[in-house]
């Protein structure tokens, strides 16, 4: 009996040292850039950034032909040189870096995407890992560009936003209405509750919350997750079969300027 107590202590010690490291708290930094326009014959675009991981392109074809936007070589390079590949949304984190198709774009007609850096991309090892976005649109973009390329006629053409055109590059003060903190405790059998599946959950509850308190004229941002384990994962077979995970969101409530 001695034996086994020991065995379990140790058990139990060495799980609290591992959810000690694997502990995700994260937050992301929004800054505010003004949008940047682009003009030529064939098309007018506009780079809009909606944080400090994703830009929004909107393309209007002006042209009488079908222009076709060449996915795959769309770039951000910074002042010091360094370029980065950007990714549209739908891809996988895993895809990343991978080709992406083109996509045909009619005449008189809008394009609109949103999109993140490939080198913004890496994976969390641990319990409560998985794959994590950072940030990579810089606070200055002074020195910065963004280059995105389509076809017409079998020619290759850009469409370059200079960073120096954005008027603003400080990072914006958001008015902050409130706090709110939401928990859950996940029995997570065989590991089959994804940490996206539970993090997302988190986030709906803390979404709704938010808006019966203030309303839906309002955003989530600056979101901090905590994953705890639970003791009771020592019955899934000293957390072999699976772990019971306390987890716990906060996020700051900002409200959308009209």
């Amino acid at each position: 009996m001695k034996k086994l107590l020991v065995i379990l202590g140790l058990s139990v010690m060495l799980l609290l040292g591992c959810v000690t490291m694997n502990q995700v708290e994260y937050g992301k930094q929004y800054a505010t850039h003004t949008p940047i326009d682009f003009a030529n014959e064939d098309v007018s675009a506009t780079l809009q950034f909606d944080n400090q991981e994703w830009v929004s392109l909107t393309i209007n074809n002006s042209s009488d032909t079908v222009i076709q936007f060449i996915t795959d070589l769309s770039s951000f390079t910074s002042i010091s040189g360094d370029s980065s590949k950007l990714v549209p949304d739908g891809t996988k984190y895993i895809d990343a870096k991978n080709v992406q198709p083109s996509v045909a774009i009619p005449p008189n007609s809008k394009f609109a995407k949103t999109f993140f850096s490939a080198n913004s991309i890496y994976y969390a090892s641990g319990q409560y890992g998985g794959w994590e976005t950072s940030a990579w649109i810089p606070n200055s973009l002074e020195g910065s560009s963004f280059v995105f390329t389509y076809k017409l006629n079998g020619i290759d053409k850009y469409i370059i936003f200079g960073g120096d055109k954005s008027v603003s590059s400080m990072p914006k003060s958001d008015k902050i209405l409130g706090t709110i903190t939401v928990k859950q405790t996940y029995w997570n059998f065989l590991f089959l509750n994804s940490v996206e599946n539970r993090r997302n959950n988190l986030f709906e509850n803390a979404e709704k919350e938010a808006k019966e308190k203030y309303g839906s004229n309002i955003q989530l941002k600056n979101l901090r997750y905590v994953g705890d384990w639970n003791p009771a994962s020592l019955l899934f077979y000293f957390s072999m079969l699976g772990f019971v995970e306390d987890a716990a969101l906060t996020v700051d409530i900002v409200e959308i300027e009209k």
